[in-house]
């Protein structure tokens, strides 16, 4: 489903300064419906990787095929949930969560239907008409899944999800999202810094 082969990122210092080596011969593969967590200290270039495996980052060296197909730009086949919420504040729920559909020109009635299944799916009834300063950091989070699994994707890519929630609510939307994904599976690349977290998703699949 997904190959990383020598996959390289170094960013340019300008004028008086090194140029950054963050990846260096990355390399490894993961088949459809597997689950891997990629874990490393803050710093280590875990989300420059993530952008690379969607497409928002041109690798130095190396290359990323999924599904057989070289990634050179996003597209449909992966989605990716940020640790920041990234949501469009000026739009609700359901117009943040239906955007993909959007400007992938679904049918009005297709992004009704998948927003609307979607937001159930998430455990977010009744807030589909509420924007996102309206609700809490939890719910803004399942907004950003339902967001990505909204073009149904053959794969999935979390940045550190969590990594902005309180204990409590972090906790909680673990669980959740670890059913979610239960119910609709994935091919999923989890990168987190917490070995709690890297190993409890796997696990609650079995």
């Amino acid at each position: 489903m997904l190959r990383v082969d020598d996959v390289c990122k170094t960013f340019a210092g300008g004028p008086g300064r090194d140029d950054l080596e963050v990846l260096r011969d990355i390399r490894f593969q993961v088949e459809n419906g597997e689950f891997v967590s990629i874990i490393g200290p803050s710093g280590c270039g875990k989300t420059t990787l993530l952008r690379i495996l969607h497409g928002l980052e041109p690798p130095t060296g190396g290359a990323v095929f999924v599904s057989g197909k070289r990634v050179e730009r996003p597209s449909p086949l992966s989605a990716i949930v940020f640790q920041q919420f990234n949501l469009f504040p000026w739009l609700t729920v359901s117009e943040n969560i239906a955007f993909g559909l959007e400007i992938a020109k679904f049918p009005a009635e297709e992004c009704n239907l998948r927003t609307d299944r979607l937001i159930d799916l998430v455990g977010l009834q009744g807030f589909g008409r509420h924007y996102p300063h309206e609700i809490s950091g939890g719910m803004q989070q399942r907004v950003g899944l339902a967001r990505a699994l909204a073009l149904d994707p053959d794969i999935l890519l979390l940045d550190e999800p969590f990594g902005s929630l309180d204990a409590i609510t972090r906790e909680q939307l673990q669980r959740e999202i670890a059913g979610i994904l239960s119910r609709s599976p994935k091919t999923v690349v989890f990168i987190t810094h917490n070995m709690d977290e890297a190993i409890y998703f796997p696990t609650a699949f079995w």
